[in-house]
């Protein structure tokens, strides 16, 4: 019992050191998309909840004292959970955003690049000031 204690409170560590982790998470889409991976592998859990420990305690396999104890991490594995669900969501949200960002980035780079490939044609042409399209004006 006691290594599955152990176990637990573990988990219970490695998700409280992402949750940490990613309070403070900057970057590019693809920095904010490895942090929440790291999110969803640290929430990853086998389906369980508080039923067992009480069913447990009641036959008298696990004493009060170690029920009262899996008991209060399993009540703190829940509240991280659920911090841990919304910070998922805002990490998705903020993916996306990046993710946006870049391809209304790239999409400024690419026209930027074709507008200065054409002005440099029309002034290796010759053009004056007043043939330039409109945007180079």
């Amino acid at each position: 019992l006691e290594s599955l204690l152990q176990a637990k409170e573990a988990r219970l560590q490695r998700l409280e050191e992402v949750l940490a982790r990613t309070d403070v998470a900057h970057g590019d889409a693809e920095e904010l998309s490895e942090e929440l991976d790291a999110l969803e592998t640290a929430m990853h859990r086998p389906d369980e909840n508080g039923a067992w420990v009480h069913d447990l305690t009641s036959n008298g396999t696990l004493d009060s004292s170690n029920g009262e104890k899996f008991s209060a991490v399993i009540a703190q594995w829940e509240t991280l959970y659920d911090k841990a669900t919304q910070r998922r969501q805002d990490l998705e949200r903020r993916v996306a955003e990046g993710q946006e960002r870049e391809r209304a980035l790239r999409l400024v780079q690419e026209r930027a690049a074709a507008l200065s490939h054409r002005l440099g044609a029309l002034l290796a042409d010759g053009a004056d000031a007043l043939a330039l399209p409109l945007e180079a004006q």
